[in-house]
């Protein structure tokens, strides 16, 4: 397999090449880190309802320990096991709510670098797109429009003389 070359024959049409190239890779771009963002908020979404459903289990346990607390018959090995329980569950509970926190801010820290990137993007692909027209128009003016006349000039010159050969032949 040839790898193509870029057109170095002409420099008007090399900055246009160049132009399209600018204009494009910023866009591609951009379309792989909205695709990664968009995951990682999908990502954050389902810790949120994790949260939630933790939520609904601490009420569960503050209920079970609120109960067993509350009897009268409750012996010291109870309350240590109960107290172990607790410190395991809460340690459990703040794990998560940490590693939640963490991933959120880091989150957070790559959607502002975007919003950055974003801007350069659109600088990026601005430039391209006038190096593109710039590098058209001048291609077409300074050059491509000579070659077009003298092929045509060829052409004709080609038909005449194929015309003369056949009137005297």
């Amino acid at each position: 397999m040839q790898i193509p070359t870029l057109p170095t024959d002409n420099l008007y049409k090399f900055v246009t090449v160049l132009g399209f190239v600018a204009l494009i890779a910023p866009i591609l771009y951009m379309a792989f880190v909205l695709r990664d963002v968009e995951s990682k908020i999908a990502a954050t979404e389902a810790n949120i309802s994790v949260l939630d459903l933790r939520q609904k289990f601490n009420s569960t346990m503050i209920e079970k320990f609120s109960f067993a607390i509350s009897k009268d018959n409750l012996t010291t090995d109870d309350l240590i096991k109960l107290s172990s329980e607790l410190k395991i569950y809460q340690n459990d509970t703040f794990s998560n709510l940490n590693d939640i926190a963490a991933t959120q801010y880091v989150q957070g820290a790559r959607i502002r670098a975007l919003r950055e990137d974003i801007w350069y993007c659109i600088a990026i692909s601005f430039v391209g797109m006038l190096a593109s027209t710039f590098g058209i128009y001048y291609w077409y003016t300074r050059h491509q429009k000579y070659q077009d006349d003298l092929a045509r000039y060829q052409a004709v010159s080609a038909l005449r003389d194929i015309e003369t050969a056949k009137a005297s032949g």
